[in-house]
């Protein structure tokens, strides 16, 4: 019977989740209250408040389980697949949205810019580290002399790419101008030239 009720414990944390980000991507930051996150979850704002202390910390979940999946695509990429190719194929796919829904990457940026504002320096860190401790590890199992500085260097400059195609799209779409994402992380990705990992 313990199976069922943490299914179903589960169940409910994951539909609050995905309603915080869904509410933020397609009605913005103004419409984003528990009272609302609570009734597209088809939960009370009490029921919200047994799992979330705020709106931030049920957004701050989408984020991690958004890094943990990419963490897992990466790790899943073929081994003769440069990493730097691999980020750039995860993120396309993670811009790129899926039967009628956003982009996870899409929803982060809206994401970000909530959390930036509103989350402590601690739960800033906590994604920071959700992020990079994977990836080096991936740096150094695909370079294992590669030292720190410069797998930090790589997964920096990875991310400007990647996060710089998904905040063009993202405005781009937000002004009603036509945007392809494949094209704008093509092109951001060969602006970092011919690093190779």
């Amino acid at each position: 019977m313990a199976g069922l009720w943490d299914t179903k414990k589960a169940a409910t944390r994951a539909a609050i989740i995905d309603s915080a980000a869904r509410i933020l991507f397609e009605r913005g930051t103004e419409a984003l209250t528990v009272a609302a996150i609570a009734e597209e979850a088809g939960v009370s704002p009490r029921t919200f408040h047994n799992y979330f202390s705020s709106r931030e910390d049920a957004l701050l979940e989408y984020v991690v389980g958004q890094v943990t999946l990419l963490i897992d695509e990466l790790r899943a990429a073929p081994k003769d697949q440069p990493l730097l190719a691999a980020l750039e194929e995860a993120t396309v796919c993670g811009l790129t949205a899926r039967e009628g829904a956003p982009g996870p990457l899409s929803v982060i940026v809206r994401v970000s810019d909530v959390l930036n504002f509103a989350l402590p320096a601690d739960a800033r860190v906590r994604v920071r580290e959700e992020f990079e401790q994977p990836l080096l590890a991936l740096v150094a199992e695909r370079d294992p002399d590669l030292p720190e500085l410069e797998a930090r260097v790589f997964i920096g400059a990875a991310g400007a790419a990647a996060g710089a195609a998904a905040h063009t799209y993202t405005e781009l779409v937000d002004a009603g101008k036509p945007a392809d994402p494949e094209v704008l992380v093509r092109r951001a990705f060969a602006a970092l030239g011919s690093v190779s990992v």
